[in-house]
């Protein structure tokens, strides 16, 4: 899960299932979740999936883009 709703629905299970303080169980969400951001923005530059606007500005000009 990433995002907000992520942690919405995190931090109660940790609260109610694992007995954490809120505190401590927001703080477990939100790290999660900033985890599984980085992760996954590694795995999309590295399929090459992200363009920037930087590179469409080389394409409409002619100079290859990123890709070329």
């Amino acid at each position: 899960m990433i995002g907000i709703n992520g942690v919405v629905v995190t931090t109660p299970i940790l609260i109610l299932f694992f007995g954490m303080t809120p505190a401590h169980s927001v703080a477990t969400a939100l790290l999660f979740s900033a985890v599984v951001k980085v992760d996954s923005t590694l795995v999309y530059l590295i399929r090459g999936q992200v363009v920037s606007p930087h590179c469409r500005v080389h394409e409409a000009r002619g100079r290859g883009g990123c890709n070329g």
